[in-house]
């Protein structure tokens, strides 16, 4: 490896990585089915505006707050499904896992 700034992996990979995902039925499959939980959850983070706080024994909780990050982590998902990027999906998700 050099000095000079050069990728470890050309840019030829990415986008025989992104032309493969394009073209995957299953892949756009997830990418409609993620687009489509994340319209329905800002609707109804719409819809809960103004009753959108739960108090707790010891905190008051935003449920708004909440699901503007279910929103926001449902994009990512998105676009990482988009990308191929399969890693990150899965960190995105397991954000989410430990709510259980």
């Amino acid at each position: 490896m050099t000095g000079g700034g050069e990728n470890l992996i050309g840019d030829d990979v990415f986008k025989k990585n992104d032309n493969a995902v394009s073209r995957d039925p299953s892949i756009q499959k997830l990418v409609n089915e993620v687009e489509y939980l994340q319209k329905f959850i800002d609707n109804l983070s719409f819809l809960m505006f103004g009753r959108d706080f739960v108090l707790t024994r010891t905190n008051i909780v935003s449920v708004q707050e909440i699901l503007q990050s279910v929103v926001f982590t449902l994009r990512s998902i998105k676009l990482c499904s988009e990308n191929g990027y399969v890693a990150d999906i899965y960190v995105l998700i397991r954000k989410y896992k430990h709510w259980k």
